[in-house]
Protein backbone atom coordinates (compact mmCIF):
# COMPACT_ATOMS: atom_id res chain seq x y z
CA UNK A 1 0.00 0.00 0.00
CA UNK A 2 1.38 3.19 -0.70
CA UNK A 3 1.97 6.29 1.45
CA UNK A 4 0.10 9.54 1.89
CA UNK A 5 0.54 12.54 -0.19
CA UNK A 6 0.05 11.51 -3.32
CA UNK A 7 -3.16 12.61 -5.59
CA UNK A 8 -6.39 14.29 -3.77
CA UNK A 9 -8.96 12.20 -3.02
CA UNK A 10 -12.00 12.42 -6.25
CA UNK A 11 -9.93 15.16 -7.80
CA UNK A 12 -7.11 14.24 -9.66
CA UNK A 13 -4.22 16.46 -10.23
CA UNK A 14 -3.54 18.31 -13.12
CA UNK A 15 -0.31 17.36 -15.12
CA UNK A 16 2.06 20.27 -15.21
CA UNK A 17 5.46 20.52 -17.08
CA UNK A 18 7.95 22.57 -16.42
CA UNK A 19 11.32 22.66 -17.68
CA UNK A 20 10.53 20.16 -20.14
CA UNK A 21 12.91 18.99 -23.27
CA UNK A 22 12.28 21.21 -26.15
CA UNK A 23 10.40 19.28 -28.66
CA UNK A 24 9.67 16.61 -26.31
CA UNK A 25 6.67 14.42 -26.26
CA UNK A 26 4.86 12.01 -23.63
CA UNK A 27 5.61 8.79 -25.32
CA UNK A 28 8.14 6.69 -23.60
CA UNK A 29 11.15 7.05 -24.61
CA UNK A 30 11.09 8.97 -27.50
CA UNK A 31 12.01 13.02 -28.06
CA UNK A 32 11.23 15.56 -29.90
CA UNK A 33 13.46 17.38 -32.35
CA UNK A 34 15.16 19.64 -30.32
CA UNK A 35 18.20 19.40 -28.64
CA UNK A 36 17.83 16.83 -25.62
CA UNK A 37 19.58 19.15 -23.49
CA UNK A 38 17.41 22.42 -24.03
CA UNK A 39 15.74 23.31 -20.93
CA UNK A 40 16.44 19.80 -18.98
CA UNK A 41 17.58 22.02 -16.12
CA UNK A 42 14.51 22.76 -15.20
CA UNK A 43 12.79 26.89 -14.63
CA UNK A 44 15.05 29.26 -17.01
CA UNK A 45 15.68 31.84 -14.32
CA UNK A 46 17.05 28.74 -11.55
CA UNK A 47 20.84 28.71 -11.71
CA UNK A 48 22.34 25.06 -10.96
CA UNK A 49 24.62 25.64 -8.34
CA UNK A 50 26.65 22.29 -6.78
CA UNK A 51 24.63 21.71 -3.44
CA UNK A 52 23.07 18.23 -2.81
CA UNK A 53 19.95 17.14 -4.66
CA UNK A 54 17.05 15.19 -3.99
CA UNK A 55 13.84 13.67 -6.19
CA UNK A 56 10.93 13.00 -5.98
CA UNK A 57 8.23 10.47 -7.58
CA UNK A 58 4.91 11.12 -7.60
CA UNK A 59 2.83 8.26 -9.02
CA UNK A 60 -0.64 9.09 -9.57
CA UNK A 61 -3.85 8.41 -11.64
CA UNK A 62 -3.48 10.70 -14.44
CA UNK A 63 0.33 10.39 -14.12
CA UNK A 64 3.89 10.36 -13.26
CA UNK A 65 5.55 13.20 -12.35
CA UNK A 66 9.21 14.00 -11.12
CA UNK A 67 10.97 16.90 -8.92
CA UNK A 68 14.34 17.41 -8.24
CA UNK A 69 15.62 20.25 -5.37
CA UNK A 70 18.86 21.04 -4.66
CA UNK A 71 19.92 22.05 -1.12
CA UNK A 72 21.05 25.53 -1.15
CA UNK A 73 23.29 27.38 1.37
CA UNK A 74 21.29 29.06 4.69
CA UNK A 75 20.10 32.24 4.11
CA UNK A 76 21.92 33.38 7.64
CA UNK A 77 25.02 31.98 9.59
CA UNK A 78 23.71 29.10 11.49
CA UNK A 79 20.02 28.61 9.80
CA UNK A 80 18.93 25.90 8.19
CA UNK A 81 19.60 25.17 4.42
CA UNK A 82 17.17 26.45 2.24
CA UNK A 83 15.87 24.20 -1.09
CA UNK A 84 15.27 25.39 -4.59
CA UNK A 85 13.91 23.30 -7.72
CA UNK A 86 16.34 22.62 -10.55
CA UNK A 87 13.88 19.92 -12.68
CA UNK A 88 10.57 19.12 -12.63
CA UNK A 89 8.55 16.94 -15.84
CA UNK A 90 5.49 15.17 -16.10
CA UNK A 91 4.17 12.13 -17.85
CA UNK A 92 0.08 10.90 -18.46
CA UNK A 93 -1.12 8.26 -18.74
CA UNK A 94 -2.01 7.29 -22.23
CA UNK A 95 -3.80 3.88 -21.53
CA UNK A 96 -1.81 2.35 -24.22
CA UNK A 97 2.20 2.63 -23.44
CA UNK A 98 2.13 3.42 -20.33
CA UNK A 99 -0.89 2.57 -18.16
CA UNK A 100 -2.08 3.91 -14.39
CA UNK A 101 -2.39 0.57 -13.26
CA UNK A 102 0.50 -1.43 -14.63
CA UNK A 103 3.36 -1.40 -12.12
CA UNK A 104 5.67 -2.32 -14.94
CA UNK A 105 4.42 0.89 -16.84
CA UNK A 106 5.48 2.62 -13.34
CA UNK A 107 8.51 1.77 -13.85
CA UNK A 108 8.93 2.88 -17.39
CA UNK A 109 7.50 6.10 -16.42
CA UNK A 110 10.47 7.06 -14.38
CA UNK A 111 13.20 5.48 -16.24
CA UNK A 112 11.53 8.02 -18.98
CA UNK A 113 10.95 10.69 -16.36
CA UNK A 114 15.36 10.40 -15.46
CA UNK A 115 16.43 9.95 -19.09
CA UNK A 116 14.95 13.90 -19.28
CA UNK A 117 17.24 15.02 -16.39
CA UNK A 118 20.80 15.50 -17.02
CA UNK A 119 23.99 13.93 -15.45
CA UNK A 120 25.50 16.57 -13.76
CA UNK A 121 22.04 17.03 -11.84
CA UNK A 122 21.52 12.93 -11.42
CA UNK A 123 25.09 12.80 -10.18
CA UNK A 124 24.78 14.65 -6.69
CA UNK A 125 21.59 12.73 -6.42
CA UNK A 126 21.40 12.27 -2.68
CA UNK A 127 18.27 10.61 -1.68
CA UNK A 128 15.24 9.61 -3.80
CA UNK A 129 11.28 9.66 -2.52
CA UNK A 130 8.81 8.30 -4.12
CA UNK A 131 4.90 9.30 -3.20
CA UNK A 132 1.59 7.16 -3.40
CA UNK A 133 -1.79 7.63 -1.79
CA UNK A 134 -3.47 5.06 1.13
CA UNK A 135 -4.84 2.55 -0.42
CA UNK A 136 -3.26 2.03 -3.31
CA UNK A 137 -2.53 -1.52 -3.61
CA UNK A 138 -0.32 -4.00 -5.52
CA UNK A 139 0.04 -7.56 -5.06
CA UNK A 140 3.82 -8.93 -5.51
CA UNK A 141 5.41 -12.38 -6.01
CA UNK A 142 7.38 -13.74 -2.78
CA UNK A 143 10.58 -12.76 -3.44
CA UNK A 144 8.85 -8.91 -4.04
CA UNK A 145 10.39 -8.25 -7.48
CA UNK A 146 7.33 -8.21 -9.90
CA UNK A 147 3.53 -7.55 -9.52
CA UNK A 148 2.06 -10.86 -10.05
CA UNK A 149 -1.93 -8.09 -11.09
CA UNK A 150 -2.74 -4.85 -12.06
CA UNK A 151 -2.61 -2.83 -9.50
CA UNK A 152 -5.71 -1.04 -7.99
CA UNK A 153 -5.41 2.96 -7.24
CA UNK A 154 -6.99 4.38 -4.22
CA UNK A 155 -10.25 5.60 -6.06
CA UNK A 156 -10.56 1.51 -7.25
CA UNK A 157 -14.07 1.36 -5.66
CA UNK A 158 -14.79 -3.09 -5.62
CA UNK A 159 -18.91 -2.13 -6.63
CA UNK A 160 -18.60 -0.37 -9.61
CA UNK A 161 -14.72 -1.52 -11.30
CA UNK A 162 -16.60 -2.59 -14.19
CA UNK A 163 -13.53 -5.16 -14.10
CA UNK A 164 -14.65 -7.63 -11.51
CA UNK A 165 -17.54 -10.20 -10.57
CA UNK A 166 -20.34 -8.75 -9.07
CA UNK A 167 -20.99 -11.72 -6.80
CA UNK A 168 -17.57 -11.70 -5.73
CA UNK A 169 -17.88 -8.37 -4.21
CA UNK A 170 -20.72 -9.09 -2.76
CA UNK A 171 -19.07 -12.03 -0.98
CA UNK A 172 -16.74 -9.40 0.49
CA UNK A 173 -19.58 -7.25 1.31
CA UNK A 174 -20.75 -10.16 3.31
CA UNK A 175 -17.39 -10.63 4.73
CA UNK A 176 -16.94 -6.82 5.72
CA UNK A 177 -20.65 -7.32 7.68
CA UNK A 178 -19.13 -10.50 9.16
CA UNK A 179 -15.55 -9.30 10.52
CA UNK A 180 -15.53 -5.38 10.40
CA UNK A 181 -17.02 -2.96 13.14
CA UNK A 182 -19.83 -0.71 12.35
CA UNK A 183 -18.40 2.90 10.70
CA UNK A 184 -15.04 1.31 10.32
CA UNK A 185 -13.20 2.76 7.73
CA UNK A 186 -11.82 -0.53 6.48
CA UNK A 187 -15.35 -1.27 5.11
CA UNK A 188 -14.69 1.23 2.49
CA UNK A 189 -15.58 0.14 -1.16
CA UNK A 190 -12.23 1.37 -1.80
CA UNK A 191 -10.54 0.50 0.97
CA UNK A 192 -7.54 -1.57 0.97
CA UNK A 193 -8.98 -4.57 2.09
CA UNK A 194 -12.01 -4.10 0.28
CA UNK A 195 -9.39 -4.72 -2.31
CA UNK A 196 -7.46 -7.64 -1.41
CA UNK A 197 -10.42 -9.59 -0.34
CA UNK A 198 -11.83 -8.71 -4.00
CA UNK A 199 -8.79 -9.99 -5.30
CA UNK A 200 -8.57 -13.52 -3.30
CA UNK A 201 -12.37 -13.82 -4.14
CA UNK A 202 -11.18 -13.62 -8.01
CA UNK A 203 -8.39 -16.00 -7.14
CA UNK A 204 -6.55 -17.11 -4.27
CA UNK A 205 -3.45 -14.90 -2.97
Amino acid sequence: EGSGGGDTEGAPKEDKVSGATDGATDEPGKEGDGDADAGADGPSDVRLGDGDCFVGFDLGTSGARMSVVERTPPPSPGGPAGHVEVFAESLKWDGASLRHNDPDHWRRAVDVLLGRCRGQILARVRSVCVSGTSASCVLVDRDGSGATRPARMYNYDITKSGEGDDAAAGRVARLMDRHVPPNHTARAATSSLSKLLLWNEERSV
